[in-house]
């Protein structure tokens, strides 16, 4: 959670609205609420998550 928390704040300069995770069986699972400026800096910073160690998936979600 630290690594990724890092890459968005620090790396891309990305405000966190909201996080929140959940455990089970040792596999955490969970949600980021962000704000960005748009959809490219958005698919940039997708592609650096999913290269996060232990991150094994990442898809967007749109709000409601």
């Amino acid at each position: 959670i630290l690594d990724l928390a890092r890459l968005i704040t620090l790396d891309f300069s990305i405000n966190m609205r909201a996080i929140s995770v959940q455990s089970h069986d040792g596999i955490f699972e969970g949600t980021v609420s962000l704000y960005v400026q748009d959809i490219d800096s958005l698919n940039i910073l997708l592609d650096n998550i999913r290269k996060v160690q232990g991150i094994e998936s990442v898809k967007r979600l749109l709000s409601t």
